[in-house]
């Protein structure tokens, strides 16, 4: 098992990692949010971290995706039940 799919798992079974709820977030200050939160991920050298998007009709859980996409250093996104799990 190479050292990506060692972290997917471990985010697929193991739920103790830092999270970012965006319920509350307005669409204008949402990227803000991931960024200063990835950022701080980074500096405490965490190796996922938790984006809550809701169930809701996906599209919040689609655009997360599509900003982790940019970040150099997110080496897997995986699925969760309304969150978006980012493995650097």
């Amino acid at each position: 098992m190479n050292l990506i799919d060692a972290k997917k798992l471990a985010a697929e079974i193991d739920g103790q990692m830092p999270e970012l709820d965006l319920h509350l977030s307005s669409a204008d200050n949402f990227e803000y949010e991931i960024d200063a939160f990835l950022s701080r991920c980074l500096a405490d050298n965490e190796p996922r971290a938790k984006i809550i998007t809701g169930i809701g009709s996906g599209v919040l859980n689609e655009r997360v995706k599509t900003i982790l996409k940019n970040y150099d250093f997110v080496v897997e996104t995986v699925d969760a039940p309304g969150a978006v799990i980012a493995v650097f």
